[in-house]
């Protein structure tokens, strides 16, 4: 079931008890929405197609395109639509996920066929015998689509040499687009029309909205020389927000980094984020930002690196990376206060819904919620940088598809105290192996304080994990545990834990090893 109409202020700790206790009462019923006719809205693609897959909602034909090693599809719905996904051999085998959908499927020979009403977005991972992966990205309709007019919403196309073919690099027209919107009295809207434009690095400047239609793409050069790698660690961003407010970036397009093409191996060099922020020198905050609709592609190191901001909401936005890349993150909010992460997905080879403390600033309001999680890393995480205060981060109502973590509390790296980190509803379907031993095991629940470098470390305490799920375990164990006597991990409280369709009343049932410099961990 989907809680999207669920809704509350970031920040009002009583409002997401409220909604804590609906979601709660809303997992004893059951309810099914009335079924309505559905509208099926395609988006252009400039992908490669797919060979192992088509798919047909209702009777509209939805390209399949293919990347990495697996095929995707995207589009917009609404009402109850019937999907039909023709494999390229008979079925034999199947598995469509979230599990939490409840989906009720059938075969004939070669498809898969299906109902699902929209709620929101819905987000699929379909695996037919051992074909590759076929994923579905299907938003709800858009409601708010500006449209040029030469003023507040000036199209790109009414600057002079602008090539829509992705042959010229068009970074200097388009950020002479954002300077011009900046200027104008109450800022504007820079709006692509379907097309590829090619370009390296831009500054978002204030009251400045990027607006991608569905079919346009913004796709990274793949000529180094054409980017600045200068700097410290991941300094480099293909779009940066340096102490800008009411900055936005929206609609159904593509941010393609294309940074597979500028790097090579694990830790290879010029790897960058694809959307960045961080304070000016002023220490002026980046405030008031949102993302909402769009989709990042091929991001080689963290996708957001939402840094050092307040005020910052992320609804609807989609990650579709190369699984095989280490640090790979999904949607990384790190040092930032006041923030939503709502009706989101991450296909990422490193941790997908993470809230990290680089720096010294201190952390607090942050929710994660209504989302989809498939990675080779965590799912839910909070870590593993530690050097600042953090509080009040919440995950809710996230599937986590795959992962080596379902919830993870990592504290490894700097002293800031950590307090109050809620999980609920956290539903973890696969077990990704990572190895059973070092910094990096595998283990379904993660909650330490450890030191792997010559970084301190500090406590962490008030941990709730309510309505958390692992499908199978398998023999690996969980972990809790702190460095020693000025780092420890205390009170965290485990309410109907469910590993292996059993439910948890105790450390050992779960494979859990608690370990020393620890109290207070309680099951109910």
């Amino acid at each position: 079931m989907y809680f999207s109409k669920a809704k509350w202020r970031a920040g009002n700790v009583f409002e997401k008890m409220i909604l804590v206790a609906a979601l709660m009462f809303s997992l004893t019923i059951s309810w099914a929405p009335p079924a309505s006719a559905a509208t099926v809205t395609t988006y252009p693609s400039h992908f490669g197609t797919s060979s192992a897959y088509t798919l047909k909602v209702d009777s509209t034909t939805v390209r399949v395109a293919r990347q990495f090693d697996y095929s995707f599809a995207q589009f917009a719905y609404s009402g109850t639509a019937t999907f039909k996904v023709t494999a390229s051999e008979n079925i034999n085998a199947y598995d469509i996920s979230p599990h939490s959908y409840g989906i009720q499927a059938t075969v004939s020979g070669k498809d898969l066929t299906f109902s699902l009403p929209q709620a929101g977005s819905r987000y699929l991972v379909i695996k037919i015998n051992n074909l590759e992966n076929l994923v579905i990205m299907a938003d709800p309709p858009e409601t708010d689509r500006p449209s040029p007019n030469g003023g507040s919403v000036k199209s790109i196309n009414d600057y002079s040499g602008v090539d829509n073919s992705g042959g010229n690099l068009m970074t200097s027209i388009i950020q002479q687009a954002i300077n011009d919107a900046n200027a104008r009295s109450g800022g504007g809207t820079v709006y692509f029309p379907a097309g590829t434009y090619k370009f390296s690095q831009l500054e978002m400047k204030s009251n400045v909205t990027l607006y991608l239609a569905a079919g346009a793409i913004l796709r990274g050069s793949s000529d180094v020389n054409d980017y600045d790698f200068s700097g410290n660690v991941f300094p480099a961003a293909n779009i940066r927000i340096v102490g800008k407010s009411n900055v936005a970036i929206k609609g159904r397009g593509m941010i393609d980094s294309n940074g597979t093409t500028l790097t090579t191996g694990d830790s290879g060099p010029n790897r960058e984020n694809i959307i960045s922020s961080s304070k000016s020198g002023g220490e002026t905050k980046p405030n008031n930002l949102t993302f909402e609709g769009i989709t990042l592609r091929d991001g080689t190191t963290w996708n957001f690196r939402i840094q050092d901001a307040t005020n910052v909401n992320i609804k609807n936005v989609k990650i579709i990376n190369n699984v095989n890349w280490i640090h790979g993150d999904g949607f990384d909010l790190v040092n930032t206060s006041h923030a939503v992460v709502d009706q989101c997905f991450g296909y990422t080879g490193d941790d997908v819904f993470d809230a990290k403390s680089s720096s010294e600033e201190p952390m607090t309001d942050v929710v994660y919620k209504n989302s989809v999680a498939f990675t080779e890393s965590a799912g839910t995480k909070v870590g593993m940088q530690g050097r600042a205060a953090v509080s009040d981060i919440w995950f809710m109502n996230i599937d986590v598809i795959q992962g080596y973590r379902g919830v993870s509390v990592d504290h490894d790296q700097g002293n800031g105290v950590w307090d109050g980190i809620h999980f609920i509803d956290i539903r973890t379907e696969k077990i990704h192996n990572n190895g059973t031993s070092g910094q990096f095991r595998t283990a379904p629940i993660l909650i330490w304080t450890a030191k792997y470098g010559s970084d301190e470390v500090a406590p962490v305490s008030n941990i709730e994990l309510t309505r958390v799920s692992f499908e199978n375990i398998g023999s690996y164990h969980s972990f809790i545990q702190g460095y020693d006597s000025s780092s420890k991990v205390s009170n965290v409280t485990i309410t109907d834990l469910i590993m292996n369709g059993k439910k948890i009343t105790s450390a050992t049932q779960g494979l859990i090893d608690i370990g020393p410099n620890t109290s207070n961990i309680t099951f109910h």
